[in-house]
């Protein structure tokens, strides 16, 4: 379930990089800006490094509020108290089965560590292996939460990295029409940039 939500959320950004470029075509914007922010004039638009970054962005701008909203989730999980959280509640080996059918039929990670906690401590009745478990658990959801940053983390170093190339990609078409221009040309200066988009 969680790869189809994944899988949707990418399809959704997708669909909302390119329905923003799209639509940029049919705003009232300066052609300054569009030049700017699309590189519109560019030979290659709309296969242009503008509108690759826009859809990193919107990639980046979907897992973002995933991740927000599985931290809410996780959040309001934390808020139901499955545990008693006084100083002076202790548990005994008594209390598990009622913890574990409590919890169940609830689907998340922390009810899921709590489950096999009761378990475990039902089964041998010993603390110690009940904490070298609870100890495993939470390390492999930590590694399991650095894995599913991942992909932001590629995200942000992939846009300046893109930004970068576009830069490169611009200074070699300015030295490519300083190249071809007439250094005594009364206009070169006012037109230079004009001229370089259209290389």
């Amino acid at each position: 379930m969680l790869k189809n939500q994944r899988g949707l959320l990418a399809v959704i950004a997708l669909v909302l990089g390119l329905g923003w470029i799209l639509l940029a075509n049919f705003l009232p914007l300066p052609l300054w800006l569009k030049i700017l922010l699309f590189d519109s004039q560019a030979q290659t638009y709309p296969w242009t490094i503008q509108n690759v970054m826009w859809i990193a962005f919107a990639f980046c701008g979907a897992e973002l509020w995933y991740r927000w909203h599985h931290a809410n989730a996780c959040q309001r999980v934390l808020r139901n108290q499955y545990l008693p959280e006084d100083a002076t509640t202790v548990l005994i080996q008594e209390d598990m089965s009622a913890i574990y059918k409590k919890l169940k039929d609830v689907r998340n990670e922390l009810a899921d560590i709590i489950c096999n906690l009761a378990l475990r401590f039902q089964a041998g009745n010993v603390v110690d292996e009940s904490h070298a478990l609870l100890n495993t658990r939470l390390e492999l959801w930590q590694y399991q939460l650095d894995i599913h940053y991942s992909f932001i983390r590629y995200l942000i170093w992939l846009i300046p990295t893109l930004g970068f190339i576009g830069t490169v990609v611009g200074i070699s078409r300015a030295l490519n029409f300083a190249a071809l221009a007439d250094p005594n040309a009364p206009t070169l200066l006012a037109h230079s940039s004009a001229n370089c988009r259209a290389i």
